[in-house]
């Protein structure tokens, strides 16, 4: 019987401690607005707008709430997309974006697509929020 009693709180006390750890290179979880992932400011174009075409190893990040273009060495810039842009969430995170047939993954070292824009904020289907760089990087071209 002391077996089963001190058996018991062990096991309780492994079951807790196995659900407390993560992974610290994994990224958390996207927060939840009425049961629905909460998706970082993504800014596209109302229309069309011309993007220098060039192909430039980076990467899509979140910062400050605010989908980014990275760039070794480089400021991060506001990542601005042709209209029809599209989220795809994996397990409550941002995992890529899609336009224009093309997929381009969040996080991951990768080719973008694009470079300088000929627009200004006042073109942005939706305003830049304040938390968000001033710099924008136009992608796709």
């Amino acid at each position: 019987m002391s077996r089963l009693r001190l058996g018991l709180p062990i096991l309780m006390l492994a079951a807790l401690a196995s659900g407390c750890t993560r992974d610290p290179d994994q990224a958390e979880p996207a927060s939840t607005r009425g049961g629905q992932a909460a998706l970082p400011f993504i800014a596209e174009t109302r229309t069309a707008a011309p993007a220098i075409d060039l192909l430039s190893p980076g990467r899509l990040e979140v910062r400050d709430g605010c989908l980014t273009v990275a760039f070794e060495g480089g400021q991060p810039g506001v990542a601005v997309f042709p209209p029809g842009v599209k989220p795809e969430l994996k397990d409550g995170r941002l995992a890529a974006v899609t336009f224009e047939g093309r997929r381009i993954p969040v996080g991951e070292e990768t080719v973008i697509p694009g470079g300088g824009l000929s627009v200004g904020p006042d073109q942005l289907a939706r305003p830049l929020p304040e938390n968000c760089p001033a710099v924008l990087f136009g992608v796709g071209g």
